[in-house]
């Protein structure tokens, strides 16, 4: 919601006192963003990055109003800055994939997902979609299947069961659906299908209520 005080006077005290305190100016970018200006928000936290050493925070946050703004440019100079010094961090690798995506690049989603400095485990969990997407526009659906059969070869399991539920939830979110259900109905028996269909459903509650899919690249 638009913020109980003006950001354009606190922004004015801020920049004044050198732009230089780093809680007032990431709350100051939030609150710009939160009134519909991701790029007054963005520069705000340009600035701020002009007169600190950059830590992971501040960073993911501007990678974060960049993509928003559309600004790939910047965010792929803001990556190549500051990789080799945040590339273990999940947040930090995450903002990356999905600047790579939204690039439309195959050659750059290429060298992101062949970059052996990478922990692509980062990719379990909630960010299993964009790991997904990147595969699909790089055109490595083999490497997604490969990873979708080898949760599939535990669903004998409660936590492979699981684990492959949580995988049909986030290819749903991220509109993939039918790429999981083509290849579950390729590998497993006609009422296991069902049964994993149905409890997708249930864990998304999308499915049912008529929600469309949305799309990291269009709506993050």
């Amino acid at each position: 919601k638009p913020p109980s005080f003006d950001p354009n006077a606190i922004e004015s005290i801020w920049v004044a006192a050198g732009a230089s305190d780093d809680e007032v100016g990431r709350e100051l970018a939030r609150s710009f963003e939160n009134s519909k200006e991701a790029g007054r928000a963005a520069e705000v936290v340009r600035k701020l990055l002009a007169n600190v050493e950059a830590n992971e925070q501040i960073v993911v946050q501007y990678l974060d109003l960049l993509w928003k703004t559309k600004d790939f440019n910047t965010a792929e100079f803001v990556v190549e800055r500051t990789k080799e010094e945040f590339k273990e961090s999940l947040p930090f690798v995450t903002a990356w994939a999905r600047v790579v995506l939204a690039t439309d690049d195959r050659n750059k989603m290429e060298q992101f997902l062949d970059n052996s400095g990478l922990d692509m485990q980062v990719f379990e969990g909630p960010n299993v979609g964009l790991l997904a997407e990147l595969l699909v526009a790089a055109g490595r659906e083999g490497k997604l299947w490969d990873i979708l059969d080898s949760k599939l070869a535990n669903t004998q399991s409660l936590d492979g069961q699981d684990l492959l539920i949580e995988w049909g939830a986030s290819l749903y979110r991220v509109g993939l659906f039918p790429l999981f259900e083509t290849r579950l109905t390729q590998v497993l028996q006609k009422e296991q299908v069902k049964e994993i269909v149905e409890r997708v459903r249930a864990a998304t509650q999308q499915l049912t209520l008529g929600v469309q899919p949305y799309r990291f690249v269009h709506n993050w």
